[in-house]
């Protein structure tokens, strides 16, 4: 009976993940468990999972093992260091327990296959729940209004939708008026980005073997125009890189160089739109990307402080507090009364942890692919595609290695890669 559980809970553990952190709104109200309840919940589920063969370690993860020892030590150059170590264990105990267990079962294959279609069915309902609520609000008397939540006629159920103004320009020349484009920026919650769900699903889709085509077909139909419609700039644009990396991974030697590369490449647009901020970038004027300059605003003290942090970082999950709240009066005044985050996971690791944590954390994912010898493999790729897209999702969002869903299902995906089992039809 406990085996089945828990065999239950392995297969739907995106899923439940996901579930803990779900904001209904019902009746121009939102239901959610409080942070309490989520890390209680969280904790607990990762403890139902693990097993007496879940302490296991793995020369695969070895990379990651060094990751997070440097997080930890980080937490000693906190000028908050029991604020570092409480967030630090609240991140890293479920990560690791989730990680490992994954990392040592033996029915990796029909797990994984199992997780991937129950998330897939997940992020089907997701999508019909926000068309069902969009087209009760579109059609209701009321209209659909902005930064609020909706109370449709569909059961008192709704969302909250945001707009991209202007999408595709300062001014429209044959309108001339400005074009508000209502999405569904989160859907169920404003801590899961829905854009990433569904990219997420995509890839699902486009791995998933043995599967009726013309299924496969509709849902690559669906889920592309959904992520089109929450207008998720950057992961439209991932969206679009992808197959060029499906390509590069028949060259697995190359593929690394690009996936240690595209660190230095970030980097270095960085520094390069930094500079050119008051003449801004052709490429940046091209995509529109609305609102930026402000974002930029803290890349440009990030950057041009880094000898505060470069060796011992400034403490894990201590961005904020402990660099740039110092930092805050060189900030512009867009940034009163704001909660201040680098919107950047490459970066605030960075600043976290100094060199060496950017350092093996630009490695995980290379190291792990470099000793598996199946990669070539679409079952076994697929893994590795899912982590690289979170991945990317991370370079202008900061969830990863928070706690937030994003980082235990890296965490799932990292065990699977590393798991010695992962050989699937060898």
């Amino acid at each position: 009976m406990i085996k089945e559980v828990k065999k239950i809970i392995l297969i739907s553990f995106p899923v439940l993940i996901f579930s803990v952190f779900l904001h209904v709104y019902h009746d121009g109200n939102i239901i959610k468990l409080s942070n309490v309840q989520s890390v209680i919940a969280i904790f607990a589920l990762s403890l139902i999972i693990l097993d007496k063969t879940s302490f296991k370690t793995n020369k695969n993860a070895f990379g990651l093992y060094l990751f997070i020892t440097v997080c930890f030590i980080s937490c000693f150059f906190s000028d908050n260091i029991f604020s570092s170590i409480k967030r630090f264990f609240i991140v890293f105990i479920p990560f690791l327990m989730i990680f490992q267990t994954y990392l040592n079962i033996n029915s990796v294959k029909e797990v994984k296959e199992s997780i991937e279609k129950y998330f897939i069915y997940f992020v089907i309902f997701l999508v019909i729940y926000a068309l069902t609520i969009f087209l009760f609000d579109y059609f209701s008397s009321y209209g659909i209004r902005s930064h609020e939540i909706s109370k449709s006629d569909f059961y008192k159920f709704g969302q909250i939708y945001y707009t991209r103004k202007d999408l595709f320009g300062s001014s429209n020349a044959l309108l001339n008026q400005q074009i508000d484009i209502y999405r569904p920026s989160s859907l169920l919650s404003n801590t899961i980005g829905f854009s990433h769900l569904v990219l997420l699903a995509i890839y699902m889709n486009h791995f998933k073997e043995n599967s009726n085509r013309l299924i496969k077909f509709i849902l690559y139909f669906i889920f592309i125009i959904t992520l089109f419609w929450t207008f998720s700039r950057i992961n439209i644009l991932i969206l679009m890189l992808v197959p060029f990396l499906i390509f590069l991974t028949k060259y697995k030697k190359y593929f690394i160089y690009f996936l240690i590369g595209k660190f230095f490449l970030f980097f270095l647009l960085l520094i390069l739109q930094i500079q050119n901020q008051a003449e801004n970038l052709f490429f940046f004027d091209t995509i529109n990307p609305g609102n930026y300059t402000d974002r930029f605003e803290i890349y440009k003290v990030t950057l041009l402080s880094f000898e505060d942090y470069i060796f011992k970082g400034v403490g894990f999950g201590q961005g904020s507090e402990n660099f740039l709240m110092k930092k805050y009066p060189s900030l512009p005044s867009f940034y009163e009364n704001q909660s201040l985050a680098i919107p950047s996971v490459p970066l605030t690791i960075f600043v976290e942890t100094g060199f060496l944590g950017l350092f093996f954390y630009i490695l995980l994912i290379p190291l792990v692919i470099k000793n598996n010898n199946y990669f070539y493999k679409k079952s076994v790729m697929s893994i590795f595609m899912i982590l690289i897209i979170i991945q990317l999702t991370q370079y202008f969002d900061i969830s990863l290695f928070r706690f937030h869903p994003l980082t235990f299902i890296f965490a799932i995906y990292l065990g699977i890669g590393c798991n010695k089992n992962s050989k699937f039809n060898a």
